[in-house]
């Protein structure tokens, strides 16, 4: 009797497929109606995905670490030494997986792949059997076959009997307190801004030099460290730009030095607000040597984050200005996808304005384009998307009042969901403090007669000290 081979893939579509049966209630019964055992090519993948199923189906709910009792109860009727030890094996490879995936998973996104590799299934076990007819020249069953066939096909239904489904409400309210948040952003910034959800188009509002790519880094690296992948892809700063903003983040040191004349220490002022700052309005600074960043550093500091995020990951892909259109980031991500089983949560641009015009037009009928593909590839990706949008000229010498002080084309102000503004003067620039303003919620309350202060010190990468919600002046 041939031995079992007890190697197991490390990532395969069936392992993830297998992997949201473990984890997730959602996501089984979003497959259960088009779920076969026979569309696994491999046994431990057909037993594992059963005994989910059946658990789903006895239960309500997927079985999480009660897998491992299940495999227990079941290793008496399988008796096979060698399935068994191979299913260990792939129990134990994934456990980790499931256990860190389990509050952020994207149910929508890997149903539709789980749908696309059903569909491939049952295609391919459809040719080989009209091949084996055609082979005996029996075109009659081969035809019978073509006819019977049953696509795979997602839960398709026109529109919701509002009154008769009821758990559809539910559902929706559900996702809304659970699943549907990724994050906020810290302390009463992200009290004033919200949640941010899947499908949300958030928009970084401010004119050149005001810190758009700062927030879109602090984002992405927000996202990591709540459990999600982020993928940051940036037109103007290089990437080693961005790798060193982003140490300079984790360490809390200044920029290495660019010559042999930069001191290797400096006293900077660091913004911290008075204690009663709801009453006085009073900003103090306190004083603090800081060292410029080593590689030592800051090696040792993304080693200490990686255990924290285990398998997370924050993708930085650079390419030069006007370099890509929105069809290749599109390739990049499904790229990415397939060959690197990397969904993304969180998809960042910095930014959407220099991105390559798919076609030759009038440069707003473009940007609209591009801005449209921001919306759309979120709702593909069950993703937040973020970019950043430079403002009007005036708006260096003033507050950015709203959406017609975009760039280029109001539409952008469509296109979104949420939305900031990062205001500042000079004075507040010395003294590390931007003020940042909702500019729209599709999804909430607006609170546009409030304001975030928020205090920062870039020279050390803190783009987010501290933060506090006032009245604008004059509301």
């Amino acid at each position: 009797m041939p031995t079992i081979e007890r190697v197991v893939p490390e990532d395969s579509e069936e392992n993830n497929i297998v992997l949201g049966m473990i984890i997730s209630s959602e996501y089984l019964k979003s497959i259960q109606k088009i779920y076969k055992p026979e569309f696994f090519t491999q046994f431990y993948t057909r037993a594992v995905s059963k005994w989910c199923m059946e658990h789903f189906e006895k239960y309500g709910k997927a079985p999480l670490t009660d897998i491992k009792s299940i495999f227990e109860s079941q290793k008496v009727k399988i008796q096979n030494p060698d399935k068994i030890e191979t299913i260990s094996i792939f129990l134990e490879r994934i456990s980790e997986k499931y256990i860190e995936e389990n509050k952020k998973y994207n149910v929508e996104y890997n149903s539709d792949r789980a749908i696309e590799f059903f569909k491939d299934s049952s295609l391919l076990a459809l040719e080989e059997r009209i091949r084996g007819f055609r082979y005996k020249k029996d075109y009659a069953q081969a035809e019978a076959l073509v006819s019977k066939y049953q696509r795979i096909e997602k839960n398709v239904h026109s529109g919701v009997d509002v009154f008769e489904d009821i758990d559809s409400t539910i559902n929706a309210i559900n996702s809304r307190n659970e699943g549907d948040t990724l994050f906020y952003y810290p302390g009463e910034l992200g009290r004033l801004l919200g949640p941010i959800r899947r499908e949300d188009f958030f928009l970084w509002a401010g004119p050149g030099g005001r810190g758009k790519s700062y927030f879109l880094l602090e984002t992405a690296l927000i996202a990591v460290l709540n459990g999600l992948n982020a993928s940051l892809f940036t037109f103007e700063l290089p990437e080693k730009d961005y790798l060193i903003r982003l140490a300079q983040r984790l360490t809390g040191c200044l920029e290495p030095p660019e010559n042999e004349y930069d001191k290797l220490s400096e006293e900077i002022e660091i913004p911290y607000f008075d204690f009663n700052y709801a009453k006085n309005n009073l900003i103090h600074h306190k004083r603090e040597l800081k060292y410029r960043i080593t590689s030592d550093e800051a090696a040792r500091k993304l080693r200490a984050v990686k255990k924290i995020i285990k398998s997370k990951k924050l993708k930085i892909i650079y390419s030069p200005e006007k370099s890509k259109t929105i069809s290749d980031i599109s390739a990049d991500l499904d790229n990415l996808t397939h060959y690197e089983n990397f969904i993304p949560d969180v998809i960042l641009t910095d930014y959407a304005d220099v991105i390559k015009p798919l076609y030759k037009d009038e440069k707003r009928h473009q940007i609209d384009e591009i801005y449209s593909w921001h919306r759309s590839i979120g709702q593909i990706y069950k993703a937040a998307v973020f970019t950043g949008s430079h403002t009007k000229a005036q708006t260096l010498g003033r507050d950015i009042k709203g959406g017609e002080d975009l760039s280029e084309d109001y539409r952008k102000y469509n296109h979104m969901t949420k939305g900031a503004a990062l205001n500042q003067t000079d004075e507040e620039d010395e003294q590390g403090i931007i003020r940042i303003n909702p500019l729209k919620n599709t999804r909430g309350k607006k609170k546009s007669i409030y304001e975030a202060v928020v205090l920062q010190c870039l020279d050390i990468g803190q783009v987010i000290l501290d933060s506090r919600v006032v009245k604008k002046e004059g509301k």
